[in-house]
């Protein structure tokens, strides 16, 4: 018993493909927004979440697919994967801490 997506086995390829896609968004959308303090697994986590919700909203509102990256069975819309990690990351960025010195 593996794991399953609608009844279809997951092969690891298919996970090893969406964690590499995750990376390399949640790492373009912090260099373009100049925020790179949540390192590699964070970078990773926000681009995988950012991505999945980024693709989900896609299909939610019915937008067209843009720049569609087909690898191993997997299926991602990389504008919409991008636009998701870049609002995750401002949203992240908006409620880090700051700490400010009173002089």
């Amino acid at each position: 018993m593996g794991l399953t997506l609608n009844g279809q086995p997951i092969a690891v390829i298919q996970i090893v493909v969406w964690l590499v896609v995750a990376l390399v968004c949640g790492a373009i959308a912090e260099s373009i927004l100049g925020y790179t303090h949540i390192g590699l697994l964070g970078s990773t986590g926000v681009g995988l979440i950012g991505a999945l919700a980024g693709s989900w909203l896609a299909v939610v509102l019915h937008l067209p697919p843009l720049i569609t990256l087909s690898i191993a069975g997997v299926n991602v819309q990389l504008v919409w994967a991008l636009l998701g990690a870049i609002v995750l990351v401002l949203l992240g960025s908006s409620f880090r801490y700051r700490r400010t010195r009173y002089y």
